[in-house]
C-alpha cells in the first residue's frame, strides 16, 4: 500500500521498515533507540547508518512497508507457488464466508427474525446449495455454527436473492480451493488462479 510520510512514521513507530518506491530492494529505513540518549529514537539505514529524512522525502507519497522476507513470484519454486496460491484462495474463501455470513446474520436480526435456539421452538430456516441449485430448508433442532438461520422463510429468500453474488462467490472459492487440493496445475495456471483471486 502506498502512503504519506506519516503513515510511513506510524510503520516504523510500530518497530517495522519502510522505504520508497524507487528504492533498490534491501534499502529502508526504521526506527532504532539512540544508545547515545536514552529518551531518544534516531532512525538508521539497512547499514546501520544515521540517516535523516530530507523534506523531499517528507512531502513524498510513495513510501511503502518494506518486508524483509517479500521475494518476487518469479523466483518461488512451482512447489512454493502452488502452496502460496492454495493458501491464498483458503484465506479469501474463508473471509467472504464470514462477510457472507454478517450480512446474513444483519437481515435476520434487522427484520427481527434471528433465532434464540434456547427459546425459539419453531422452524428455522437456512439456504442450501445442492443439485446445482439453491434452496431454503428447516429445521426445528440440527444446528450447525457456520450456518444462519432465519425464523421467517420469506425473509430468507429475501436474503438469497439480495446476496446471490456473495453465495455464488463462496462456491466458486470453495470449488477452485477444493481442486487446488487435489489436481496438478502448470505455472502458467496457477498464474491465472492467482490473477483471479487478486480480483476477490
Amino acid at each position: 500500500m502506498i502512503m504519506k510520510w506519516f503513515e510511513a512514521y506510524d510503520i516504523i513507530s510500530s518497530g517495522g521498515m519502510v522505504k520508497r518506491e524507487g528504492w533498490e530492494m534491501g534499502t529502508y529505513i526504521m526506527l532504532t533507540e539512540d544508545l547515545d540518549n536514552d529518551e531518544e529514537s534516531c532512525l538508521i539505514n539497512e547499514k546501520d547508518e544515521f540517516v535523516t529524512v530530507e523534506m523531499t522525502d517528507l512531502q513524498a507519497d510513495d513510501w511503502i512497508e518494506y518486508d524483509p522476507h517479500y521475494r518476487p513470484f518469479e523466483e518461488y519454486t512451482d512447489k512454493e507457488f502452488y502452496i502460496y496460491v492454495k493458501e491464498l484462495c483458503r484465506a479469501k474463501m474463508e473471509y467472504q464466508g464470514k462477510v457472507l455470513a454478517s450480512r446474513l446474520r444483519f437481515m435476520a436480526e434487522r427484520n427481527d427474525c434471528l433465532p434464540v435456539w434456547e427459546m425459539d421452538k419453531g422452524l428455522k430456516y437456512f439456504i442450501v446449495f445442492s443439485n446445482h441449485q439453491y434452496r431454503i430448508e428447516s429445521t426445528h433442532k440440527e444446528y450447525y455454527p457456520n450456518t444462519v438461520y432465519f425464523t421467517n422463510k420469506e425473509v430468507c429468500q429475501v436474503a438469497l436473492n439480495t446476496y446471490r453474488y456473495s453465495f455464488d462467490l463462496v462456491r466458486k472459492l470453495d470449488w477452485q480451493y477444493n481442486l487446488l487440493l487435489v489436481m496438478d496445475y502448470t505455472r502458467e495456471e496457477l498464474n491465472q488462479i492467482h490473477r483471479m483471486l487478486e480480483t476477490v
